[in-house]
Order: C-alpha cells, then structure tokens, then sequence
C-alpha cells in the first residue's frame, strides 16, 4: 500500500523543525510539499536576523538530504 502525500503548513513545519521530527515524516508519506509561501513565512517569521539566517540555513540543508521525499511547490494540491 502506497503512503499518502502530505502538505505542511507552516505551525506545522516550525513545530515539527522543533521538536527534531520533521525528518520522521517520510515513515508515514511518500511525499511532504512545502509550498512557497510556507517556506516564506517559516524564514522570515522570527523577529532576529540570527534566528532568520538559522531558519534558511536548515531549510536549505533540509531540502538537499531530503530530496527524494520532501519538496517544494507552488499550489496546494
């Protein structure tokens, strides 16, 4: 049986990043897409440069080791 696709929004992404599970939710989906907005909000959201940088830096990272099952998109659906 084939795993759902999921779509993060971004409480979920912030929590997940957190807590250190996002890289645990390709044992449930086939696919997590992270919509532009989303990585936005998620990058820009906190109030100093140093957390912001932080932010870019782990999503960059995160998209490169996680390629095969985590991505980016532009629409929900």
């Amino acid at each position: 049986m084939e795993n759902p696709k999921a779509i993060l929004d971004t409480s979920g992404l912030i929590r997940l990043q957190y807590t250190g599970l996002l890289p645990f939710l390709n044992l449930f989906y086939d696919e997590v897409r992270l919509p532009s907005h989303v990585e936005v909000e998620f990058i820009t959201g906190p109030e100093t440069e140093e957390e912001r940088t932080q932010r870019f830096e782990f999503i960059s990272s995160f998209y490169q080791d996680h390629s095969s099952w985590f991505v980016p998109c532009n629409e929900y659906g």
